[in-house]
């Protein structure tokens, strides 16, 4: 069998270890193993290295070869070429998400690398167009690159990580263009057995996902108590501000049981818990069939027709969510100017110690843009409105509105709680929906290796690593992108 492996990075983890630990396991079964990684270099720009920093490369391609030479056994191995330099300036972020390219979604690809490093979702950022002309570029070269490399290379089966991102994307609508099987691979937590793998699809795709869900709930043969005890374990865990899911906890640093000093509880509270635009904003399709354009817009108008009802027992309070707490870009000002427009909104702000679980146990209903908020406040029993797109809307466990008007009438009448089931399929789906992959071990907490092999980087490797990060983050996206002024006037 012949099999693909697309590693084109070592900077992001636990994606390097799995990748490899799939490879080597080919590898070993005698497989006829190619191993594509990219080289990098002048006018290069993907997820991981959105500004192009030379050093950034140069480090992500000495860990890889130290990683690469650990793998036992014979396979091929294959890098990207030069790239040209071609300038594709796009200043309105929809038309940059419309952009296609030999019919794939290429402009969409590079607008999910560009706002998952920059939570820029409406190109406000004074060198976005220069930052996205250059990512676009890299995903047209990788393109073509592919397109080549397919054309005199053949393959059964290819393995991607993800598939989402300006790096990825390309290859991924190659390999079904040509009818070559692929198999993107994903991680969950809460341990090194929950791998994922999802064939011919994204992980974001809407209705693939939504099926995978309720299949997994359907044919998941363990015990009912068994099933109970994992459910409660998940939303727990979460509660605790345990890194379950993610590398960070988004709630370890709030205080327990606090509630803000002006909330009062005999009060009809309505806990809004925004999310990142980003989150959503570069997924396309289904997901941009929504009611509001953006979630400002949404709590504008939840406030204005709030305010005109007269709903003087009816108290907002907006969460925003944790990982905006060093966005400088205009719409967070957005969500203040509100607070201050409508005295019966009042908003906790990103860094604040108040618990988003004190919030959430004290209010009549909870609003969520796809934040998991929404879910767990399922899971204990409170009505929660949806207002976005997401593939768990589809257990039936949240109020959806179709209109601006349903929402209007879920919001100023008393609604009930719905059927926890969707929770539970949920949790089962995250805790349990993935598998153990031979050769990889470890946690967000003590690292990931492949097949015993743990890389560890050596101090002057951290050191440099550490550098070029902060060039990025202090000088690219603060100086450069966000600007002086706006930095200064976001710390007023």
């Amino acid at each position: 069998m012949k099999v693909l492996f697309y590693i084109p990075t070592s900077l992001n983890n636990p994606e390097f270890e799995i990748l490899l630990s799939k490879a080597q396991n080919h590898i070993t079964e005698k497989n006829n193993v190619t191993i594509l990684t990219c080289n990098g270099g002048k006018n290069y720009s993907c997820s991981i290295n959105l500004y192009s920093n030379p050093g950034i490369c140069y480090l992500c391609n000495k860990f890889k070869k130290k990683a690469f030479d650990r793998l036992k056994g014979n396979f091929k191995l294959f890098k990207t070429g030069k790239f040209e330099k071609k300038n594709y300036f796009f200043s309105n972020y929809l038309k940059l998400k419309k952009f296609r390219y030999d019919k794939i979604d290429i402009g969409l690809a590079s607008y999910s690398s560009y706002v998952a490093n920059t939570k820029d979702h409406l190109l406000q950022g004074k060198i976005a167009r220069e930052i996205t002309s250059k990512n676009l570029n890299t995903t047209i070269n990788f393109y073509k690159f592919f397109k080549k490399f397919l054309k005199y290379n053949s393959f059964d089966v290819a393995f991607i990580y993800n598939g989402r991102q300006n790096q990825y994307r390309p290859l991924f609508r190659l390999c079904k263009k040509k009818k070559i099987k692929v198999i993107i691979l994903e991680y969950r937590g809460p341990n090194y057995k929950n791998v994922y793998e999802y064939i011919n699809h994204l992980p974001t795709d809407y209705y693939y996902q939504s099926e995978r869900v309720k299949d997994f709930y359907d044919n998941f043969n363990i015990s009912e108590y068994k099933k109970k005890q994992i459910t409660n374990y998940y939303y727990k865990s979460l509660r605790l501000g345990k890194k379950i899911q993610d590398k960070v906890s988004y709630t370890k640093n709030q205080k327990y049981d606090l509630l803000p000093e002006n909330f009062n509880k005999n009060d009809n509270n309505i806990t809004i818990f925004n999310s990142s635009e980003d989150e959503y904003a570069a997924l396309g399709g289904i997901y941009d069939k929504i009611i509001f354009k953006n979630q400002t817009k949404a709590i504008d108008w939840i406030c204005k027709k709030l305010k005109r009802k007269n709903s003087t027992k009816i108290k907002l309070w907006l969460r925003i969510h944790p990982n905006l707490k060093n966005v400088k870009w205009p719409y967070i000002d957005d969500l203040y100017k509100l607070e201050r427009k409508y005295h019966f909104l009042n908003i906790v702000s990103a860094n604040s110690k108040i618990s988003s679980y004190s919030l959430l146990f004290n209010s009549e209903k909870i609003i969520t843009f796809g934040s998991n908020m929404g879910i767990e406040a399922v899971y204990y029993k409170k009505p929660a409105i949806l207002l976005n797109r997401i593939p768990y809307e589809t257990l039936n466990c949240q109020y959806i509105p179709k209109s601006k008007q349903q929402l209007l009438n879920q919001l100023t009448k008393k609604l009930s709680p719905k059927s926890i089931l969707g929770s539970t399929k949920y949790a089962l789906f995250k805790m349990c929906g993935g598998q153990e992959l031979k050769g990889f071990k470890g946690s967000y907490d003590v690292g990931f290796s492949f097949h015993n092999h743990r890389i560890k980087k050596n101090l002057i490797w951290k050191f440099f690593y550490v550098i070029f990060r902060l060039i990025d983050k202090v000088y690219f996206l603060y100086f450069k992108n966000i600007g002086i002024k706006r930095l200064f006037k976001s710390y007023n």
